[in-house]
């Protein structure tokens, strides 16, 4: 579980990393140790030999050794910001709680201070267990003066801990990405006023055809799609800021399964569409930034831009299909599981009338790699009106879906590959059209003096035909109360991680169409 941290200004040094992967491999396959029941009397537990230094709060030990001295003022600094991350994460978020194992404080380490404490290996921190099978956290010494971001890697890697205690998603193919961009997540919401949690964005955004389960750091020798899976923060970042269901983040931690994927949990909570919505929805914001913090992301992203330029894939150019009237891209471009491919559309999409076709369809033909199980494509229509950008789906369900734009609208496609892995684990092609049907004549608009309201995608005068759109724009749904799933064994606390009971988003229906409620499985967890 490599953390990656970097500051906000873009340079060509490298980021300093945090080295969970590297220990990782002893993790896998074993279980969290069981917490008992909380303690008021610790007794400090130590594998690695004799530590000279230790310092206490109620929970965890801080340790360094005869090399190094952080002060009495700083070392007390550094347990505040655990005892805070743990009131945040496993308190306030109800999660499961990874201190008190066996009666013991959760020993932290200030990494290469000498004697027998453990080296850190040039990274910012990282999450294990010790030779006894006791959790522990090393910390970089390098690091400890800058308050912001140290605060930040104790959230991420002590969420590692929380992580680990849950007993979900094994730190293999389906769910290392996982571990990563929620444990970035996790930091951004605790320690908001540091950028860190989002320092390897880049990374994300100028690939994002590769697909949220990409997980490299070495591979392309840094560049992107390497560290991929820490700039995945943006997914789990647009489910809270968006959706406003940071819940549902905590919920597919506490059902999934260790073999399991997140993104089947996901769906579990939030159902099938929803997360479909999500995947192509956020690549579609992902465009401009259109978040709270959207002007740092896109000053972040624009300044590491200029030094990949070479692996810059962000906007993917359309090229003429061997089949008339269709475009395709370059395959490079086809999106992988859980990817997408940012196209602009051409002047000539849209008709004189204003009026918008659009027809996303897989292309088995233009690849040696086996067809997915069956077509995963979405896709997110990103108008740019005058007023800002707009945002609406291109349905899934009928060939053809129509839409009025504004006159001179600068027009996008957000196309994502909604599989999971094990649907659709080579890139799918696929090809584009903006021909509209021969049977649905160039409509007009009616003018009745009255605002239009075509709903979020639809086509005045429509007619329902088979492949047109026949919604006719009925008034949006008001916003609606709902309870996200996932953590009926667990009191949950008012607040935290920003969670909302309230859906304000575009697309309220859908997310009141969540399944039953899903069970926290009850084996080896304590609450």
């Amino acid at each position: 579980m490599f953390l990656f941290f970097m500051s906000m200004v873009a340079s060509a040094a490298a980021p300093l990393t945090c080295g969970t992967p590297e220990i990782l491999h002893d993790l896998v396959g074993k279980p969290p140790p069981v917490t008992a029941a909380p303690f008021t009397d610790l007794i400090d537990q130590e594998s690695h030999g004799e530590i000279v230094n230790v310092q206490y709060s109620d929970r965890f030990a801080l340790k360094w050794g005869p090399d190094f001295d952080p002060g009495e003022e700083t070392a007390s600094r550094l347990l505040d910001d655990f005892e805070y991350s743990h009131s945040m994460e496993v308190l306030e978020w109800s999660m499961s709680d990874p201190t008190g194992v066996g009666g013991t404080y959760f020993n932290v380490y200030i990494g290469d201070t000498g004697g027998d404490v453990p080296s850190v290996f040039g990274n910012a921190g990282y999450y294990t267990l010790d030779a006894s099978g006791f959790p522990m956290i090393v910390l970089s010494k390098d690091l400890i003066g800058d308050v912001g971001y140290v605060r930040s890697v104790i959230a991420h890697e002590f969420f590692h801990a929380v992580q680990h205690a849950e007993d979900a998603f094994y730190y293999e193919d389906t769910g290392r990405w996982y571990w990563e961009a929620t444990a970035c997540w996790a930091s951004g919401q605790i320690v908001p006023e540091s950028s860190s949690f989002f320092g390897f964005l880049p990374w994300y955004a100028l690939q994002p055809a590769a697909g949220m389960y990409h997980f490299t750091y070495e591979e392309f020798g840094g560049a992107p799609p390497d560290l991929h899976q820490y700039g995945a923060v943006i997914f789990p970042w647009y489910i809270s800021e968006v959706l406003h269901v940071s819940e549902a983040i905590l919920a597919s931690w506490r059902i999934g399964e260790p073999g399991g994927d997140p993104m089947e949990a996901l769906e579990t909570i939030l159902s099938e569409e929803v997360v479909a919505r999500a995947v192509a929805d956020h690549g579609a914001r992902n465009l401009s930034w259109d978040y709270a913090l959207g002007p740092q992301f896109s000053d972040h992203v624009e300044g590491w831009a200029g030094h990949f330029s070479a692996q810059d894939r962000r906007h993917a150019s359309l090229i003429d299909h061997p089949t008339e009237g269709f475009y395709s891209v370059d395959p490079e471009y086809y999106p992988r599981a859980m990817g997408y491919t940012l196209v602009q559309l051409p002047d000539s999409a849209v008709t004189p009338a204003g009026r918008l076709t659009v027809l996303l369809a897989d292309d088995p033909d233009a690849t040696t790699d086996p067809p997915p199980d069956h077509p995963n494509l979405r896709a997110t229509l990103i108008e740019f009106t005058s007023t800002g950008p707009e945002y609406r789906e291109v349905r899934a369900d009928i060939p053809h879906t129509n839409f009025w734009v504004e006159e001179g609208a600068e027009l996008w496609l957000s196309i994502a590959n909604t599989g999971l892995l094990s649907e659709a684990f080579y890139p799918t092609p696929f090809k584009l059209s903006f021909i509209p049907l021969p049977d649905a004549p160039e409509p007009e608009p009616e003018d009745t003096g009255d605002p239009e309201d075509t709903g979020p995608h639809t086509s005045p005068g429509d007619t329902g035909d088979t492949g047109s759109n026949s919604d006719t724009g009925t008034p949006e749904d008001p916003p609606i109360e709902y309870e996200v799933p996932g953590a009926v064994n667990k009191e949950t606390p008012a607040g935290g991680c920003s969670c909302a009971s309230t859906q304000t988003s575009s697309w309220p229906a859908l997310l009141a169409l969540l399944p039953l409620l899903v069970r926290r499985r009850s084996d080896n967890h304590s609450g």
